[in-house]
């Protein structure tokens, strides 16, 4: 019970931190490439918690031993950061988010078997599913007042859409992991070697900042505080969710993150949304917040063994 209490706070912490990251770096790096702050952000991970978990031996050099699992796990992280930092360039941020987060539950209802879900948390999750169709619709159509341009725009839409599906993926696989005893910083500070190579690919293929080298390097060491408190750390504190309750859980309460960035977009009066987005959104808003209680019960409540 204690285990599953403490993973449902990791997971809340992470969702509440997404509203952090994104108005940080929203407002104070919107110069910055996003490809180089996940560079930055994957390289910290790797090098922080590889060395947390050789020095804890938490079974970094047992899962070293198991390249396959590496392999498939680096798979199931890279493929969604590949199609996230592309889509953000052809899609509006607040969708590719949504979409990126959204898609969590339901993609484990249909990958994992094993799911047991009263009425009302059916209902939730397809009220999340119908929500994010409708914004989907409203972005593709132009319905809300931004459409997006060409197939590149629907190519990156279906890539989120994909790897939100790999994502969950991920969890599972790492959830896999955890049960086999090895720690969660070990996991951890493996997932994330191949997304780094991804971002630095992605830097390479785009344009280069003209910065000169002290603002460059004033810029990194900007980034790499702001990566570590906004970006690893609560990822962080999502892998210790992912080890403490079902994949369905981790997914759900996920999906709070961008409800968390909404009220606080709608708290600032620059931001102005169309009344079919704002729809889609309070939808959203409502499905999202009604599953995660409906989840939190089932996972503490009713049933506190995590699948």
């Amino acid at each position: 019970m204690l285990a599953t209490t403490l993973g449902l706070v990791f997971l809340l912490t992470f969702s509440m931190s997404q509203t952090l990251r994104d108005v940080f770096f929203g407002n104070a790096l919107q110069s910055v490439s996003v490809a180089l702050v996940a560079t930055i952000a994957f390289g910290l991970t790797v090098l922080v918690f590889g060395c947390i978990a050789f020095w804890r031996r938490s079974g970094l050099l047992r899962l070293l031993r198991r390249p396959r699992d590496v392999l498939l796990l680096n798979i199931a992280t890279g493929v969604p950061w590949i199609n996230y930092l592309i889509a953000l360039s052809y899609l509006e941020p607040a969708l590719v988010n949504t979409v990126f987060a959204g898609i969590g539950p339901l993609a484990v209802l249909v990958v994992q078997s094993g799911n047991r879900l009263s009425m009302a948390e059916w209902a939730a999750q397809a009220g999340i599913g119908l929500a994010l169709f409708w914004l989907v619709l409203v972005s593709v159509t132009g319905i809300g007042g931004v459409v997006s341009h060409g197939w590149e725009a629907d190519a990156a839409l279906a890539g989120v859409l994909i790897g939100s599906v790999f994502m969950a993926w991920g969890h599972m696989l790492a959830r896999r992991l955890n049960d086999d005893g090895i720690a969660p910083e070990a996991v951890f500070s493996v997932r994330f070697v191949g997304a780094i190579g991804v971002g630095l690919v992605l830097m390479l293929m785009a344009d280069g900042q003209n910065a000169g080298g002290g603002e460059r390097a004033l810029a990194f060491w900007q980034i790499a505080l702001a990566a570590m408190a906004f970006i690893v750390l609560p990822n962080f504190c999502l892998q210790m969710g992912v080890a403490r309750t079902s994949a369905l859980t981790v997914n759900t309460i996920r999906a709070l993150g961008p409800v968390f960035v909404f009220a606080v977009q709608f708290a600032d009066a620059r931001i102005v949304f169309a009344p079919a987005t704002l729809a889609g959104i309070a939808a959203f808003a409502v499905f999202a917040l009604a599953a995660s209680v409906l989840r939190t019960r089932a996972e503490v409540v009713v049933r506190p063994v995590a699948v």
